[in-house]
């Protein structure tokens, strides 16, 4: 019986930390897509927030179900649009905010305004996502290892 129940604990860890990790991508475009058109950057700090500590916490329960012998390695595979969206949308906020100090609204989707000052935050924006997914991604390698029976 403490086995069966064991495996489903693992399986709930593992199925709430794919689908907390699979909100990620939301987190790094939603904000992209906001019209901005009022000087609101609040959806970009939230996603500064929100972002990795959700990582974080898929993290945990996936580490949490491996441990306890759950390891689903597919979705992994579905990080391959997480890793695709960083690609469309961060590099327009390392170069026009990080790099060049523009108001992080100047470098949306929506075209939002660069009058507005760019507060310290901001800088750190595209770099904070950026080191988010290559730590996320080496999880991900160590997973898909563990879940094929390599080194853990």
């Amino acid at each position: 019986m403490t086995n069966s129940r064991e495996r489903l604990v693992a399986g709930a860890f593992c199925a709430f930390g794919w689908l907390s990790s699979l909100t990620y991508p939301f987190h790094l475009i939603a904000p992209h897509l906001h019209p901005c058109s009022d000087g609101n950057a609040l959806p970009y700090l939230v996603s500064l927030v929100a972002g990795p500590a959700t990582l974080a916490m898929a993290v945990l329960l996936l580490t949490l179900g491996a441990g306890l012998g759950v390891v689903v390695r597919w979705p992994c595979l579905l990080h391959l649009g997480t890793a695709a969206a960083a690609v469309l949308v961060l590099p327009s906020y390392l170069v026009s905010t990080t790099i060049e100090g523009h108001f992080i609204c100047a470098a949306n989707a929506a075209g939002g305004p660069s009058d507005f000052p760019s507060a310290a935050w901001q800088r750190g924006f595209a770099p904070v996502h950026d080191a988010t997914i290559v730590l996320f991604g080496g999880f991900l390698v160590w997973y898909w290892r563990r879940a094929a029976g390599g080194d853990a």
